[in-house]
C-alpha cells in the first residue's frame, strides 16, 4: 500500500479496512470473532479499543497465512470456521453465508475475472470440487489461462482445519505455511473441497495495491449511492458522491455532484445540497438548502435554512428555523435564532444571536485575545451594519442598531449606536511622493 499505516488501518470509505470486515463478520453472529495480528499490533488494537467482542490473536512471526489461521484455531476450533482477510473488506455477507452453508468439510470462495493476473488459480475436477490452488508463480501456461481465481476466503470444520494445518510441515523463514496448501492436503486425506462462486458485486476480490484500493473505494461508494436512492434520495450523479460514514436521509432529498458526506449525517425531508459541498457530523432540518462549495461540520440546523455558497460552518453551531448564512460567512460555536441572517463575508465565532437579526457584510466578532475565547451576545431584532467589529466579551441588547464601521467594546443598548472616528479633511496635506520632488 506504500503507507506508514498497517494495512488493517488503511482507510476505505472513511473507515479502516478492518472495520468493514469486522462489521460484516458480526452480521453472521459468530460464536467467536478472532483477529490475527503481528508483532506491531499496538496501533491496530488501539483503534479498536471499543470492540470488546474481538479476540486478538498474536502471530509472533510472519510465517504465512496457514500459520496465522492455526494460531487462531489453537485457541478456538469448535464448529465451522470462516477465514476472511483484512484486504478483502467489502466481501458481501450473502457470499459468506453461502460459503458457510457448504456441506463439504472444506470450501473456498472463488471469483471469475477476465484478468486473473496475480491471483491463484482454482483447478477443479469434473464434479466441480477443487483439486488444488496453484499460485501464479508456479502455474503452467495452461493453468494461467484459468479465469476462476482464489479469493483466499475459506470455510470448513474448525477441528479438521486445525488437524490438517498441524499436519503440515513446520513453517520456516524460508518456507511459509500457506492456507492455500490446505486444499491439496485435504484432498490427499480424502476430504472433499467445495467451491462457491461469488458475483462481481460481492466484492470478494481484495486490494494489495493503491490501484486496487481505489477500485474497492468505487465499489463501496456505488453501494452507498444505491442505498441512498433506495431511501428516496435523488442523486445528480451516483458516480460522484462520497459517503465516509453513516448517512440517514428522508425522501425528497437532492444531492448534487461532488458532495462528500462524513461521519454521522442526518438529512431531513426536502434538503437540497449543491455541488462540491462537504458535510461532516451534521443534521440538517427539513427544506434546508446548502449552496455550492460550502463546508459544514458539527452543525444542527432547523427547517428551511439557507447556507452558502462558499460558507463555512464549524462545530457546535445551532441554526434555528429560516436562518440564512451566506457567501464567505464563517460561523463557529454559535447559536443563531430564527430568521436571522448573515448574508455576506462575516466571521461569527463564540456568539449567541437572537431572532430576526441582520448581520451586515464584513462583521467580525473578535472572540480571541491571544489566550482565551470570549462570547458575544446579541439580542432579538438587532441590526449590525457593515464592517462592524464586536470586541468580546460584549452584549448587544434587543432592538439595537449599530452603524456601519463601528468598533464596539462596550454594552450596546436599544436604539442607534455609532462608534467610529469623525471624518476629517486636511486640505493642505502633501503626499510623500510630492515631498521628494
Amino acid at each position: 500500500m506504500k503507507s506508514d499505516l498497517p494495512k488493517a488501518l488503511v482507510p476505505l470509505g472513511g473507515q479502516p479496512m478492518l472495520a468493514h470486515i469486522v462489521e460484516t463478520a458480526r452480521t453472521l453472529a459468530p460464536a467467536r470473532l478472532s483477529v490475527v495480528v503481528g508483532v506491531d499490533a499496538a496501533p491496530i488494537k488501539q483503534a479498536f479499543t471499543d470492540a470488546k467482542d474481538i479476540y486478538w490473536i498474536r502471530q509472533a512471526e510472519a510465517l504465512g497465512t496457514g500459520h496465522a489461521v492455526l494460531c487462531a484455531l489453537r485457541e478456538y476450533s469448535e464448529g465451522r470456521a470462516l477465514v476472511v482477510y483484512v484486504d478483502g473488506p467489502l466481501v458481501s455477507a450473502s457470499a459468506l453465508r453461502g460459503l458457510i452453508g457448504q456441506e463439504s468439510p472444506l470450501a473456498v470462495l472463488a471469483a471469475t475475472t477476465e484478468n486473473p493476473s496475480g491471483f491463484g488459480r482454482l483447478i477443479m475436477d469434473d464434479q466441480g470440487c477443487v483439486q488444488r490452488i496453484v499460485e501464479e508463480a508456479h502455474a503452467s501456461e495452461l493453468e494461467k489461462r484459468v479465469k476462476i481465481v482464489n479469493t483466499g476466503i475459506m470455510a470448513g470444520d474448525g477441528a479438521l482445519m486445525r488437524s490438517r494445518l498441524e499436519g503440515m510441515p513446520a513453517p520456516t523463514a524460508e518456507r511459509e505455511q500457506y492456507l492455500t496448501d490446505l486444499v491439496a492436503l485435504a484432498r490427499e486425506q480424502g476430504d472433499d473441497v467445495g467451491c462457491v462462486m461469488s458475483r462481481p458485486e460481492d466484492g470478494a476480490l481484495g486490494a494489495n495495491t493503491l490501484q486496487e484500493l481505489a477500485g474497492l473505494e468505487r465499489l463501496y461508494q456505488q453501494r452507498q449511492a444505491l442505498e441512498l436512492m433506495r431511501q428516496g434520495v435523488r442523486l445528480a450523479d451516483p458516480t460522484r458522491i462520497d459517503v465516509r460514514g453513516e448517512v440517514q436521509a428522508e425522501s425528497g432529498v437532492f444531492i448534487d455532484a461532488g458532495v462528500v458526506l462524513e461521519g454521522e449525517v442526518r438529512l431531513k425531508k426536502g434538503v437540497s445540497i449543491g455541488p462540491g459541498v462537504t458535510i461532516k457530523n451534521a443534521s440538517l432540518g427539513e427544506g434546508t438548502k446548502v449552496e455550492a462549495s460550502s463546508v459544514i461540520e458539527g452543525v444542527k440546523s432547523g427547517a428551511n435554512c439557507r447556507i452558502g455558497p462558499f460558507a463555512r460552518i464549524r462545530p457546535n453551531t445551532v441554526l434555528a428555523d429560516d436562518v440564512h448564512i451566506g457567501t464567505f460567512v464563517e460561523v463557529k460555536q454559535a447559536h443563531i435564532g430564527a430568521r436571522s441572517k448573515a448574508n455576506h463575508q462575516a466571521y461569527l465565532g463564540d456568539v449567541e444571536i437572537g431572532e430576526d437579526c441582520n448581520i451586515g457584510a464584513g462583521v467580525i466578532t473578535c472572540n480571541y485575545d491571544g489566550a482565551d475565547k470570549h462570547k458575544t451576545e446579541i439580542g432579538d431584532r438587532v441590526f449590525v451594519g457593515s464592517n462592524v467589529t464586536l470586541i468580546a466579551p460584549v452584549r448587544v441588547e434587543t432592538n439595537a442598531y449599530i452603524a456601519a464601521g463601528s468598533t464596539i467594546s462596550k454594552k450596546v443598548a436599544a436604539g442607534l449606536t455609532v462608534a467610529r472616528s469623525r471624518q476629517k479633511h486636511i486640505s493642505h496635506w502633501t503626499s510623500p511622493a510630492k515631498r521628494q520632488t
